[in-house]
């Protein structure tokens, strides 16, 4: 991610129409900006949630609220709880998982059409 050309920009996230993706299980609501080579987003992850598919992007990730268990191929497993956050590079396959409880994670990635 280069920030080098990112113009100045204020988000009131209240304003940023929501998307629904459906996971193997679950639903993830994404509220999301796209900038010259990067994405910034906000999604609130349901109880129960898998990822559909594999994710190959680097991410940073923050946990804004609740518990999200990032599990990678290689079977390296992270859980984020409420204040904590994991930085990985791309190529490297994972997928999102909750348990009881719900999520809400801030998250910046390389924008894929970028």
């Amino acid at each position: 991610m280069d920030f080098t050309n990112t113009e100045l920009k204020h988000i009131d996230w209240s304003n940023i129409e929501p998307v629904t993706r459906q996971g193997e299980s679950g639903t993830a609501i994404w509220k999301e900006i796209i900038f010259p080579g990067f994405r910034a987003a906000v999604a609130e992850i349901s109880p129960g949630y898998k990822s559909a598919e594999p994710c190959s992007r680097g991410h940073i990730l923050y946990c804004i609220e609740g518990e999200l268990t990032v599990k990678f191929e290689d079977g390296r497993e992270f859980r984020l709880r409420k204040g904590e956050s994991l930085i990985h590079g791309a190529g490297e396959p994972h997928i999102s998982l909750t348990g009881a409880h719900s999520a809400k994670i801030f998250v910046v990635d390389q924008n894929i059409g970028s």
